[in-house]
């Protein structure tokens, strides 16, 4: 039978099987959220593509809520997420701890990715893993990481609880140190790269689906 997609943003359209997983995902992890429906997603509200430093698509990104309590989105990973053609610049995010889910679609997929933490002694150490189809991976705010390649395209549901004052920054494996978002950026063109990509997006208001 032929695989029905669902239109996301031009170019982009989500297979019926990952809307069926991602459904049945929700149903266990946020069963209050109302269900998600090709509508939905038809009205681009919440979706946009998140570029890379190469000019490439690293994700297309669902934000279905984002509130300070929880975070829930649906990724598609592309590319790499990296920030710096010369040099690793691993992020954490901003909630206190984040799941992601990766669901089985093509079993060729996967991502590639680094996981740093900062050792007792103040050290960056440094640990490759990958996510697969049916993968179950969790990163708490201090820890670093960043998706360094990728095979087909890899669907993924995140979890986000409760974010955390001061939000997230990056690591800097060469010097030990961890900045702020708000004061340094690896990557200045991010937030221009980002607007060519998705003129439909909010600057205010929300930008999540099912809030």
């Amino acid at each position: 039978m032929p695989t029905t997609n669902h239109p996301l943003l031009p170019g982009y359209t989500m297979p019926d099987t990952v809307l069926e997983q991602a459904r049945a995902a929700l149903r266990t992890h946020a069963p209050d959220l109302p269900e998600l429906t090709p509508a939905a997603l038809a009205s681009r509200r919440g979706i946009c593509l998140v570029p890379n430093v190469r000019g490439e698509v690293s994700k297309l990104e669902i934000t279905l809520i984002s509130t300070p309590g929880r975070t829930i989105k649906i990724n598609a990973w592309h590319a790499p997420d990296i920030r710096d053609l010369d040099r690793r610049w691993p992020h954490n995010h901003r909630w206190a701890s984040m799941r992601s889910i990766a669901l089985h679609h093509d079993s060729s997929a996967a991502y590639s990715a680094e996981l740093w933490r900062f050792a007792d002694d103040g050290a960056l150490t440094m640990q490759p893993y990958t996510q697969l189809p049916g993968g179950d991976h969790t990163m708490a705010h201090h820890e670093f990481h960043e998706v360094v390649a990728t095979d087909a395209v890899l669907w993924t549901v995140l979890l986000g609880d409760a974010s955390v004052p001061g939000n997230w920054g990056v690591a800097d494996p060469e010097t030990g140190q961890y900045h702020d978002n708000s004061t340094l950026s690896p990557d200045p063109n991010f937030s221009t790269r980002f607007a060519e990509l998705n003129p439909h997006w909010k600057t205010a208001g929300s930008n999540s689906l099912l809030a």
